[in-house]
């Protein structure tokens, strides 16, 4: 059996490819290296997210995944306190479903676990801790950089500078949800279009979603 979250990202992909870039609007795409050169090559697109929304039974799961950057505003590893910080409020911000989501108020879905926050390496809040006043040792974290580049060999490290943020619902009248909006568009106007995915026991949707047109209709 198919998982579906693959399933998810099979479709999306597909999806994505038949866009093209006839909606795409100007791309900004960087390499990103560093003094090895092992390095995975990693290639994103700014403003450019994808969405995956699965329905089972009542259980709704959505995740997001796209560019760190248009969410935090800069995408190196945090270097500065006021870095650190940004990322600690960036974590707080998501773990509120209203940050990016706007549910189907018909459907009464709740998160039924804490939202799952996946941070490239070295943005983790373990590492931001510092930013709580804590004096860190920049010589310590430049060699930790070091060695981060030399175990850079696995899939993960592709899209490094990715976040992807899943949430969890259980929804008492699934039957009624009719539609799902991204309300991430208004919380980081950096995100520009977001290439959504619906699964339900019988349906299938796939949509490009804008500022403009936010709305996943699912009915």
């Amino acid at each position: 059996m198919v998982n579906i979250r693959t399933f998810a990202y099979l479709i999306s992909a597909s999806f994505a490819l038949c866009l093209g870039n006839a909606y795409a609007g100007e791309r900004h795409d960087h390499d990103h290296h560093d003094d090895h050169d092992h390095r995975a090559h990693d290639v994103h697109v700014h403003g450019t997210w994808e969405l995956f929304a699965a329905l089972d039974d009542a259980r709704l799961s959505v995740t997001l995944k796209g560019p760190l950057v248009d969410v935090l505003g800069f995408e190196t590893v945090p270097d500065t306190d006021e870095e650190y910080s940004a990322v600690v409020r960036l974590e707080d911000q998501l773990k509120s479903s209203e940050a990016m989501l706007a549910l189907d108020d018909r459907a009464r879905c709740e998160l039924s676990e804490p939202a799952a926050i996946v941070l490239p390496e070295g943005f983790s809040t373990e590492t931001a801790k510092h930013a709580n006043g804590k004096a860190h040792d920049n010589d310590d974290k430049k060699e930790h950089h070091a060695h981060e580049g030399e175990d850079s060999h696995s899939d993960h490290d592709v899209h490094s500078h990715d976040l992807e943020v899943t949430y969890t619902f259980n929804c008492a009248s699934p039957d009624r949800l009719g539609e799902i909006t991204m309300a991430g568009f208004e919380t980081f106007p950096a995100i520009e279009n977001v290439d959504a995915v619906f699964l339900g026991d019988a349906l299938q949707i796939a949509r490009r979603l804008e500022s403009g047109s936010r709305i996943l209709q699912i009915e």
